[in-house]
């Protein structure tokens, strides 16, 4: 969402956000679910990070009383695939539902529940998109008369929280394995360099790093 850049060495660096100010990282995408039968959910995508520190001369974050800096939550994962064999020659087959999208901004996308499958088959629900400050619902698993049900997405995760790992699917004729949730962001990134965070007043949601700014 924002990085500093590098600035001469003797640069007084400080990043100062208004009393209204937001910094969020981008919310993960929601997995897909799995298709029937044996056919795993994807797994949700991490979210993106807050604040890049690349300036290593040294950089002060102050905030106001009311912001936030907040890690982007991760998609949630798909759910597991679903079938029975009911009939000689004939399944039953229901997909797994999507996962959440992950909360930031923008929030994640949704994953689209499973979308095909062998002989009778019931789709699974897509997931809901991730918001500013919350993540997607999880999709419901397609229900093939109770005899094949597919795995329920995860919920996309939270501000600086990783999305929920996909349920796996119910039948007797191959079951898929939910996807994992994604991890949620950094609210900081500061590459070994140094961070102060003098007159910082706001909220932080996610941990912080030592690793690359990206």
């Amino acid at each position: 969402s924002f990085r500093t850049g590098q600035w001469p060495s003797d640069t007084n660096l400080r990043i100062h956000l208004g009393n209204e100010g937001k910094v969020y990282g981008r919310g993960g995408e929601g997995g897909v679910g799995g298709d029937g039968k044996s056919d795993p959910g994807e797994s949700g995508s991490r979210g993106t990070s807050a604040i890049g520190i690349e300036y290593s001369g040294g950089t002060t974050i102050i905030t106001g009383r009311s912001q936030a800096i907040a890690a982007g939550g991760g998609g949630g994962g798909g759910g597991g695939g679903a079938g029975r064999q009911e009939d000689r020659g004939n399944d039953r087959s229901a997909g797994g539902g999507g996962g959440g999208g992950g909360a930031g901004l923008p929030g994640g996308s949704p994953g689209v529940g499973g979308s095909g499958g062998d002989g009778r088959f019931v789709r699974g629900d897509g997931g809901g998109f991730g918001t500013a400050t919350a993540g997607g619902k999880e999709g419901d698993g397609g229900n093939n008369d109770n005899e094949a049900k597919g795995g329920d997405g995860g919920e996309g995760g939270n501000l600086g929280e990783d999305g929920e790992s996909g349920r796996r699917g119910a039948g007797d004729d191959g079951t898929g394995d939910g996807g994992e949730g994604g991890s949620s962001g950094e609210w900081l990134r500061k590459e070994g360099n140094t961070v102060q965070t003098g007159g910082f007043q706001g909220q932080t949601f996610g941990g912080s790093t030592a690793g690359d700014v990206s």
